[in-house]
């Protein structure tokens, strides 16, 4: 293994690939990567490997090409463009995962929009988008193969994260004060709450819940 990116760094990674498998997130398909921290025009992804049996020296630094930096014979990720497109897209990003998360495939594979239901959900407000490889490619098998593909895909999914939420001084909810007060929590320090104040976000019945 010839990277430069930190020993830290790849063990971190390392562990990642094990944790999210171990917990669902990923399976046997899915995969993780880092941004080099010696390198920002790199990242670190595994060969092609199922994550819980991921070590240290399987995997390969890669530009943001998606090509390997290093001399290298083994067989890549086959879908690691959607990692390059995205950390040359966002310079801020610093991770990707790629999952098939159950409980979200049947939003990208109907016509049912997903939709945030509490205000952690707030960045999903204007909708998910839903990229559909057909639209651009034709029939394929569906994966991501090459630049132009982790390029459109990129363009379509990413939702600029940006400064979404304010911590506000203090909402009125008066239960809860009540509820703090007989706690013992002091009036002069009442807990921050989260304000949308940038996106709207709707119940279940259509109802705007961000004003």
């Amino acid at each position: 293994m010839n990277l430069i990116t930190s020993r830290a760094l790849v063990d971190d990674l390392v562990v990642a690939n094990r944790i999210l498998a171990e917990l669902g997130v990923l399976d046997a398909f899915g995969h993780v990567s880092v941004r080099s921290d010696a390198d920002p025009r790199r990242y670190v992804l595994t060969r092609l490997l199922a994550p819980e049996m991921v070590t240290r020296d399987d995997l390969i630094e890669y530009d943001l090409d998606s090509r390997p930096v290093h001399d290298d014979d083994r067989k890549p990720c086959l879908e690691r463009f959607i990692h390059g497109e995205i950390y040359k897209a966002r310079p801020d990003v610093l991770a990707v995962v790629h999952s098939h998360a159950p409980s979200v495939i049947p939003f990208a594979a109907s016509s049912v929009r997903l939709r945030p239901i509490y205000h952690m959900g707030a960045f999903l407000g204007r909708g998910a988008p839903v990229f559909d490889i057909r639209k651009r490619f034709g029939a394929t098998d569906l994966l991501v193969r090459n630049p132009d593909h982790g390029r459109v895909e990129r363009s379509t999914k990413l939702i600029p994260f940006g400064p979404r939420f304010h911590s506000t001084r203090h909402v009125p909810n008066h239960r809860r004060d009540e509820e703090t007060k007989r706690d013992g929590e002091h009036e002069d320090h009442p807990t921050p709450r989260v304000s949308l104040d940038q996106h709207q976000v709707d119940d279940a019945d259509g109802h705007d819940l961000s004003e």
